[in-house]
């Protein structure tokens, strides 16, 4: 049996970063798997949660036919608390401005969902899902870790002659009001590359690589959530990584270091870090932290589990 990452309504470019590192989990545990557009018969089928209605639809009849059931790689911060659903740190209907109907919507589906899922992942120490699988009736809550970020002596040399800067930081990702207005500010202080949308992987790289340092900006102001994919991302692209934020962040951020409070923390660090420093200590402690069989689930487990209840 293998692994099919179903993309259902999904681009493989707005979830390169899912499938990336999906994908080197599951290759550096020698796991067969593939990516396709739909659920596959005789496969464990990991859809991403940020479905639409036709593919709700999809999942439904296709558990229905095959007695069978799906995994959930979960991206959004949702939370389950003294009886309520709390998303992105906020109670459901609490007004927000991050919160849309989308948002929301994509929660009702997933609760609708779930007859079929058989459990949720997350890679990463983010979203947390605290009391989730409580919520879901003990649908269990699998934590993955990232695979290792290969960094040796070799690289280093290579990276110390290769080095033309086109800009001091790059960021990537969905341009919410918050992460705007903080790109604005950089934008006329120092060379910033922006790309607002997750761009297919070899072009993810070259923007990275373009750029002294990689930006992690939380989606919005009050958010202690950093994304660990888009750390993982920019370390395996030889880059490191910048935190800007005033709160306390907690997982890959916290681990690795270098938090900006604010724009003018975040211009000293790039006019004085010795950035291959940086990339350097970052990746060995990013991989430490990765490092934990006692903390994170083994996929080749949970297939042969599943494999056992419905092949």
């Amino acid at each position: 049996m293998k692994i099919n990452l179903a993309l259902l309504n999904n681009s493989p470019f707005d979830v390169s970063y899912e499938i990336q590192s999906l994908s080197d989990l599951l290759g550096e545990n020698s796991i067969d798997y593939g990516v396709t557009k739909s659920l596959e018969r005789g496969a464990l089928n990991i859809v991403i949660g940020n479905f639409n209605k036709k593919a709700v639809q999809q999942i439904n009849e296709f558990c229905m036919e095959t007695n069978g059931k799906i995994v959930v790689l979960m991206t959004e911060h949702i939370d389950f608390y003294q009886g309520q659903f709390v998303l992105h740190g906020k109670k459901l209907y609490e007004p927000h401005s991050y919160l849309s109907e989308v948002r929301r919507q994509r929660l009702l589906d997933l609760i609708s969902l779930k007859p079929c899922i058989y459990c949720f992942f997350r890679i990463g120490d983010f979203p947390e899902l605290n009391g989730l699988s409580a919520s879901f009736t003990e649908i269990p809550v699998q934590k993955l870790n990232f695979a290792q970020i290969k960094l040796d002596s070799v690289t280093i040399k290579k990276l110390k002659k290769s080095i033309i800067w086109d800009y001091d930081c790059s960021f990537t990702g969905n341009l919410t009001n918050h992460r705007a207005k903080l790109l604005k500010e950089i934008k006329s202080r120092m060379k910033l590359s922006v790309n607002n949308e997750t761009p297919p992987l070899d072009k993810g790289n070259s923007l990275s690589k373009s750029a002294k340092f990689v930006l992690d900006i939380p989606q919005h102001a009050d958010s202690k959530w950093n994304s660990p994919m888009c750390i993982y991302m920019a370390l395996k692209s030889n880059r490191p990584v910048i935190s800007l934020s005033t709160q306390k962040l907690l997982g890959e951020s916290g681990h690795i270091g270098l938090k900006a409070q604010n724009v003018e923390d975040l211009e000293m660090f790039i006019r004085q870090e010795n950035w291959l420093e940086v990339l350097e200590s970052q990746v060995r402690q990013f991989n430490a932290h990765q490092n934990r069989a006692d903390y994170f689930a083994n996929p080749s487990v949970i297939l042969q589990q599943y494999k056992f209840l419905y092949n």
